[in-house]
Formats: structure tokens, sequence, C-alpha cells
């Protein structure tokens, strides 16, 4: 019995000590919280504070590789001259080509490459918004089949008011794109009987 007096006192004499560090109202005083550091006083937070750190100048995210061309004519011409398609023109990489067009391209050139002047056209280019160039005219379908680094570059860097697709497009994808370009281009381009 002594000891169970002796336990029930220790325990009130901890509970009411600890009232305060528990959020209980003690007495005369307002409800108190916790005792603890307040968040903004922590120094868990103290690398926050000073906002996203930017990667060092130069660093390049694992697996990719820093694209040379510049976004510039110059730059643009060069990627013609030096890039190739690196894959076969095969109906597995068509699909996949047409699958990221009709995603990501046919917004504004259309479905079936025409721009704004498309039956296909969506109805961004219906209202005007994106001007989406003819990508089945003579002159594109030439860059597609024979500069398609030309088109790559455009697709990987933007051009005048058409933004980068590197972000949504991996870069085997936008060359499986090239390839989709070039059949659009194939259908209101028909080969001739001297080609």
């Amino acid at each position: 019995m002594k000891y169970l007096a002796l336990n029930l006192l220790t325990m009130t004499m901890v509970v009411s000590g600890c009232n305060i560090e528990i959020g209980y109202p003690a007495g005369d005083k307002p409800f108190v919280s916790f005792n603890r550091l307040d968040m903004d006083d922590s120094t868990a937070t103290e690398a926050q504070e000073k906002g996203r750190l930017l990667p060092p100048p130069g660093s390049i995210h694992t697996g990719q590789t820093e694209y040379p061309f510049p976004k510039s004519p110059e730059g643009r011409a060069e990627a013609g001259d030096l890039l190739k398609n690196p894959l076969p023109l095969t109906a597995e990489n068509l699909e996949v080509g047409q699958t990221m067009y009709n995603t990501y391209c046919a917004t504004c050139h259309g479905l079936d490459g025409l721009g704004p002047m498309s039956k296909s056209r969506s109805a961004a280019t219906d209202r005007g918004v994106t001007p989406g160039n003819n990508l089945t005219d003579a002159r594109v379908y030439a860059l597609s089949k024979n500069r398609p680094g030309e088109i790559f570059h455009v697709i990987t860097q933007g051009n005048i008011v058409m933004g980068s697709y590197a972000g949504q497009l991996e870069p085997l994808e936008r060359w499986a794109v090239v390839h989709y370009v070039r059949t659009l281009g194939t259908v209101q381009n028909p080969p001739s009987a001297a080609e």
C-alpha cells in the first residue's frame, strides 16, 4: 500500500509537472503547447531559407548529354550538316513518331501536318492562337528527307514561335517524329517516276 501511494504521488507530480509540456491549461496561464523549438528556428530548415540551389554551371543530368548546337540559324544549319537520323525507317519507329506527333505536334500543325489551313486542325489552331507551319510543303519535306538534323534541331531547340520539346521528348522519340514528318510530306509530295 505504501508503494502504491508513493507511485500515485510520483505519477501525480510527473503529470502535473508535464501539463504545460503536453498542452493542457495550467492554472492562470493560457493554453501552452509543446515546449519545442519553432520550425522557423530549426536548423533543419536553414538550407531551404536560401531557396533552391542551382546545379553548378556546365553540369549535365545523369544519363544526358549536352546538345552542341545553339538556337540560331547557324546552329540549325550545322545540325542539318552533321546530324543523321540514327533510327531505321521501320513501322515500329513510325508508330512511335506518330504517337509523339499526335500528342505534341498536332495541336499546332494538325494531324495531317498542313498547319492552320489543315482540315484536321485542333481547337487551338481554329482559334488562330498558334501559327503551326505546314510540315508537308516541298521545303520541309526536302529537309526531312535530305537534312533531317534540321528538323531534329527545331524540335530540340524550338524555332521563332515554337518552343523546345527536348523536355517532353527523348532524343530517339524526336528522331521518330522526324521520320513521321517525312511520311506526312510524302503524302503531299509523292515521289516522281525519276526518283
